[in-house]
């Protein structure tokens, strides 16, 4: 299950990519304002790409996913874009809704970082994985257009509920007393 969460933080990320492609300055090299077109523009693709996964409209991941996309779970796992396509067209993930903040965009050249904060309403196989990630996006542009060439997201632990433990923080082993 937790792979599965870590294809929907990707499918977040990476849909908004084939609802609109801008270019670089005509030098390719960008400007102080062009990296802030940047950030601006991967900013927006992310949020609309929420609303395009709502509607399962998986042609946007299959196109503008590296064909090498590689991402990572929660549990460290890999996946690759055709895995995270077929989770959607099995109907196995569901996104209901997903609220995107905290995102930054760090620019090199024809390579960008995208961080950011989903909070989801989302079912995998009849089963609520509701609740927040972290995500980190890894875009490099090729042929003109960003491309997601590697993800990884994180489940946020929820605050520990009095008398168990948080699945978050590792347990310190008990001394055996004889």
């Amino acid at each position: 299950m937790k792979r599965i969460l870590a294809i929907v933080a990707l499918i977040v990320a990476a849909s908004p990519l084939a609802l609109s492609q801008t270019a670089q300055s005509q030098s390719g090299q960008a400007t102080s304002s062009g990296q802030q077109g940047v950030e601006q523009e991967l900013i927006r693709l992310e949020r609309e790409a929420v609303q395009a996964l709502i509607k399962r409209d998986i042609s946007v991941l299959e196109s503008f996913t590296a064909e090498d996309y590689t991402g990572t779970s929660p549990d460290g796992m890999f996946y690759t874009r055709a895995q995270a396509r077929d989770s959607v067209t099995s109907g196995d993930y569901a996104l209901e809704s997903a609220e995107l903040d905290d995102m930054k965009v760090r620019v090199y050249g024809d390579t960008a970082v995208l961080t950011g904060r989903s909070t989801e309403k989302s079912r995998y196989k009849g089963q609520d994985v509701s609740g927040q990630y972290r995500f980190i996006d890894v875009f490099v542009k090729q042929g003109g257009r960003w491309r997601v060439v590697a993800s990884q997201a994180t489940r946020i632990a929820q605050p520990q509920t009095q008398g168990q433990p948080n699945q978050a923080t590792p347990q310190q082993p008990t001394e055996k007393k004889p």
